[in-house]
């Protein structure tokens, strides 16, 4: 039995195992084509908050993926719905080190945000990717938490994969900003509970017949580990095969990428696992190379 056929929900990371950049990775188009055909329930969850959820649609559609905008459970507005549902609507003050999408997230959300110097005075600090990182915004962030504010990560990925290599993530500055203050961020990200809730409210159960799919050991993998759901790690994006036999993440099967999804036979337990290569991607002629946030 192949995995389609197995589960019947599946929760798909992004960046390194449905696209690098706009690079989409083969199979992709040919598997949501099928997921739809045959019924199946599934979301696409990113813990990178540099884009809107219009912006991860249009890249998907761009790609031949046709995708409606509750299927996209980003970490930026996952973190503004925890930040309003925790601390009250039009009640708190945020400094967000992010991309204008993200603070568009927390303004959505009735969350006000300061800028610039004003930031020191905010009753939160929440940190996704910023493309745009300074000095400054450290500084500001900073004497923000030495004067009381709670300290709020999008995620705590400190890497994720682009076509020229492995590129910093938002970990990254969660830690400039940790090491500065003495202070440790919350995250609200995978592998915690609030991202995975948001997938199961879609599909309206607890998880079962549930597969992750992702390329990151201490994200999606834990994530699944953490709260009993089967996982497959592909080999497209940041972990490799020698990754797993040191770590405590143990996913249910390897795969080299996600076109091994639409093999008839299913793999065995953690089967599969080629080196990442430049033939995981496929041809989009035609197709902006645009990867600027928004």
């Amino acid at each position: 039995m192949g995995l389609l056929e197995k589960y019947d929900n599946f929760i798909f990371d992004m960046d390194g195992v449905i696209y690098i950049e706009d690079r989409p990775i083969k199979g992709a188009k040919e598997l949501f084509q099928k997921l739809k055909d045959s019924g199946k329930g599934y979301v696409f969850m990113t813990n990178n908050s540099q884009y809107s959820v219009p912006a991860c649609l249009r890249r998907l559609k761009s790609m031949g993926i046709e995708v409606e905008p509750d299927q996209i459970i980003s970490s930026a507005r996952v973190t503004a719905h925890y930040v309003r549902d925790t601390f009250g609507k039009g009640k708190v003050t945020t400094y967000v080190i992010g991309s204008n999408a993200c603070k568009a997230e927390m303004e959505q959300a009735g969350i006000k945000v300061l800028s610039g110097e004003e930031g020191k005075k905010a009753d939160l600090v929440i940190v996704g990717l910023d493309v745009n990182f300074s000095y400054k915004k450290l500084r500001i962030a900073s004497l923000a938490i030495r004067n009381g504010a709670a300290f709020i990560g999008t995620n705590a990925d400190a890497a994720f994969p682009g076509t020229e290599g492995v590129y910093p993530g938002a970990g990254s500055l969660i830690a400039a900003l940790e090491a500065s203050t003495g202070q440790k961020a919350t995250s609200i990200g995978k592998p915690a509970r609030p991202m995975l809730d948001a997938a199961l409210k879609y599909f309206g159960n607890n998880g079962q017949k549930t597969l992750i799919v992702g390329d990151r050991l201490d994200t999606d993998i834990l994530m699944g580990n953490l709260f009993g759901i089967d996982t497959a790690m592909v080999l497209t994006g940041i972990n490799t095969r020698k990754d797993v036999e040191s770590s405590s993440a143990r996913p249910t099967y390897i795969l080299d990428g996600i076109w091994s999804l639409l093999e008839v036979e299913g793999p065995g337990p953690m089967a599969g696992g080629v080196p990442y290569q430049e033939e995981i991607f496929v041809s989009m002629p035609g197709v902006a190379q645009n990867n600027q946030p928004e």
